[in-house]
């Protein structure tokens, strides 16, 4: 295909040329068909042509809620089109129930009555965007508590002109869809010069790879130009999300094809995998919220500026001040849900605010973290971006690429080196909460990186020196940064006997190269922050919680405690399906909790037949490293975080446990070792194992970032 091309650029250019020609000619036919019999008018109505249901009139516009369906209602004279609308009434301000409108008319050429959210737009005005051919009733329910006072000064239809311009977004769906004629047209011409030779081919077909771009590029436009004009209230949609579509779509299809052209070494494909995926969860998720982000961001900002001291009161820029009002914690939670805004309002209002002083005296933002290297990578980003001239919010999506780009390049030397237990590793290197969590600002990314090199080198074929020396490393910045994962130390044990590549008579210096190891790493942890911290605060502890007493109880009763911690477990099936909880636990995917244990399973059922020679000295470092770990993290949530004698654990997270899952899939397919077996005429049935492993893994990540996107940026 590309010599054919090369031999005739002019007419692949010219072929291009008019397709782009007459695709702008469709863009005009649609601007003069589509909507050509609706006639958008503003018009304002006052509260005296609204009828009240179920509340009592308490002046000239306030009334009070005397049940749950109170609302306002009225017919319009005549059916008309709405764009937008804006509603205007006022309620108590620590009111915060969902604002609902419900419309009767036809939309999307359906008739019927619709619901239709109201987003607070300022003090005493909401929007809500409608995009009907025709409105003839309107029914509003202000707030859905009882008892509530709200003042109600009517609603205004189509406060901005609505009319068609021409999109270019759109003249990209034309494109694809012409495309795609056209390459129907050369297949039925090359199907009929089978039977007659005379028959000239305008082109020969396309390569396999572009035919398949062409017609799924096609189909995905269609879907994302249909979906925004029937599920998102959001007017003009298509005009950001058409263009988004087709770039993450080019992009990753592109990705897909340089990792089985170009990419040869398994590692490579994985790293390659894992950054692609990762950069998808650096902007599906929201800004400021991964697990207590804001805080990591704060810290990781202070170091980009030099400061390697801990401070407590460290005054920040106004427009970081700015970017932590506009994306409160639990996001979903506070905002989304109560009807107070949207991941794009929060963007506008954060662009509004941008430049202008902080309008608060005493900020509420600090930052108690004391601890310095985990921020290395998020500090550079937030450093570069500072030196270019940007603001925070690119600062902040700025240190979350540098942290994927540690994690993924971390994650490539990992299977690199690792021969053995390569599937158990990979479950924990592309799990869809495994790459969330290392596309954040959170120390987390460089915890992981971590661990994923100490689980590289533990399962090495044969240790050296400098192997050591980087194990020691790694396990010193697990624990320096999280040190409930002391008990992973037990995974040494899964190195074999032979496996060191020196003399024997240096175990003792091998011993005592990784008890120094730890022993640098806690003075260091100790000592710095004991040197450089000013003026922070003890961590507070939660309503009715007594440490030194929980921990005196747990003594006083082991036998009761440890029958908890399997009620614990088995009532919450190990926090498996929790895998898919994001954000501050405000974030539910479904879909992505559901395949995240599938995934598990399935990477251990690949990698079964690998598991058969398991010694029972693999086995017990697996079983202990797990059960320990996990105890170790549950105990400490019950002694910090539940009432003295509590029969339930508060505060466990199902991030804790990423740690663990290569011990869980190691023992899941040691387990399925006896029954299932890939298939040995395969040739290099080892590189073909990974590699499918890869795309299993790939398509699990992707739904994932795919679906946080989605409730982020269009629930």
């Amino acid at each position: 295909m590309q010599r054919y091309w090369k031999k005739d650029y002019t007419r692949m250019l010219v072929t291009f040329l008019a397709i782009l020609v007459l695709a702008a000619g469709v863009e005009w036919v649609y601007l003069v068909t589509a909507r050509s019999d609706l006639d958008y008018e503003r018009l304002e109505i006052g509260p005296g042509s609204f009828s009240v249901t179920e509340m009592q009139r308490l002046g000239d516009e306030r009334w009070e809620m005397l049940a749950n369906n109170s609302c306002f209602t009225m017919t319009l004279p005549e059916a008309r089109p709405v764009a937008g609308m804006q509603i205007y009434f006022e309620r108590a301000a620590d009111d915060t129930t969902e604002s609902v409108l419900y419309f009767r008319g036809k939309k999307n050429g359906v008739t019927g009555e619709f619901p239709c959210a109201m987003t607070k737009k300022q003090e005493g005005v909401y929007t809500a965007v409608l995009d009907a051919e025709s409105v003839e009733y309107l029914r509003i329910y202000p707030t859905g508590r009882v008892h509530s006072i709200v003042t109600f000064r009517g609603v205004c239809l189509n406060p901005d002109v609505v009319e068609q311009r021409y999109s270019p977004s759109r003249v990209i769906l034309w494109v694809f869809i012409l495309a795609w004629v056209y390459l129907l047209y050369n297949l039925v011409a090359a199907s009929f010069a089978k039977y007659r030779p005379s028959v000239k081919l305008p082109y020969r077909l396309p390569s396999l790879w572009w035919a398949i771009y062409i017609i799924l590029g096609a189909i995905i436009l269609l879907v994302v130009f249909q979906a925004t004009h029937q599920f998102t209230g959001v007017g003009g949609a298509e005009s950001v999300l058409l263009p988004v579509s087709i770039f993450l779509y080019s992009f990753f299809y592109g990705a897909l094809w340089l990792l089985v052209k170009i990419l040869k070494p398994v590692e490579t494909k994985l790293g390659f995998m894992v950054f692609l995926v990762g950069i998808l969860f650096c902007f599906a998720n929201a800004p400021m919220q991964a697990p207590d982000e804001y805080t990591h961001y704060l810290r990781a900002w202070s170091l980009s500026s030099g400061r390697l001291d801990f401070e407590y009161e460290y005054t920040y820029p106004d427009d970081v001040y700015h970017l932590l009002d506009s994306f409160p914690a639990e996001f979903q939670n506070n905002v989304v849900r109560t009807g107070n805004g949207h991941v794009m309002d929060a963007m506008r209002a954060y662009n509004a605010r941008a430049g202008t002083p902080y309008s608060q005296e005493s900020p509420r933002y600090r930052s108690s973290i004391q601890i310095l290297f985990p921020y290395i990578p998020s500090a550079l980003g937030i450093l570069i971006v500072r030196l270019l001239g940007g603001g925070p919010l690119i600062g902040m999506y700025a240190a979350r690429i540098c942290n994927v780009l540690v994690y993924s390049l971390c994650c490539w030397y990992a299977m690199h080196i690792a021969t053995r237990m390569r599937g158990a590793l990979m479950a924990l290197i592309c799990m869809p909460m495994t790459l969330f969590m290392a596309a954040s600002v959170s120390y987390d990314s460089m915890f992981l990186s971590a661990t994923v090199i100490f689980l590289g080198l533990v399962h090495k074929e044969g240790l050296e020196l400098r192997d050591v020396v980087l194990a020691a490393v790694a396990y010193g910045c697990m624990i320096s940064i999280k040190p409930p994962y002391l008990p992973m130390i037990l995974l040494l044990l899964l190195v074999p006997r032979d496996g060191i590549r020196f003399p024997k008579k240096r175990w003792g210096a091998f011993a005592l190269l990784l008890a120094s190891a730890g022993i640098a790493w806690v003075l260091f942890d100790l000592l710095y922050p004991w040197l450089f911290t000013r003026g922070i605060p003890p961590v507070p502890t939660l309503p009715g919680v007594d440490t030194p007493a929980q921990f005196q109880y747990v003594l006083s009763n082991p036998v009761r405690f440890v029958l908890i911690l399997i009620v614990d477990a088995y009532s919450k099936v190990a926090y498996l399906p929790l895998f898919g909880l994001f954000g501050w636990l405000d974030v539910n995917a479904v879909l992505t909790g559901f395949l995240s244990p599938l995934l598990i399973l399935i990477v251990s059922a690949l990698y079964a037949d690998t598991m058969r020679g398991v010694t029972a000295r693999e086995k017990i470092s697996l079983a202990s490293t797990t059960l320990l770990t996990y105890g170790v993290i549950v105990t400490g949530f019950y002694l910090v975080s539940s009432t003295l004698g509590s029969n339930s654990i508060m505060g466990v997270q199902a991030r804790y446990f990423l740690p663990i899952i290569p011990c869980i899939t190691a023992l899941l397919s040691n387990a399925l070792s006896t029954t299932l077996r890939f298939r040995e005429a395969v040739r290099n049935r080892s590189i073909l194992r990974d590699t499918t492993c890869i795309y299993i893994c790939a398509a699990v990540s992707f739904t994932g970032a795919l679906e946080l996107a989605v409730i982020n940026f269009l629930m």
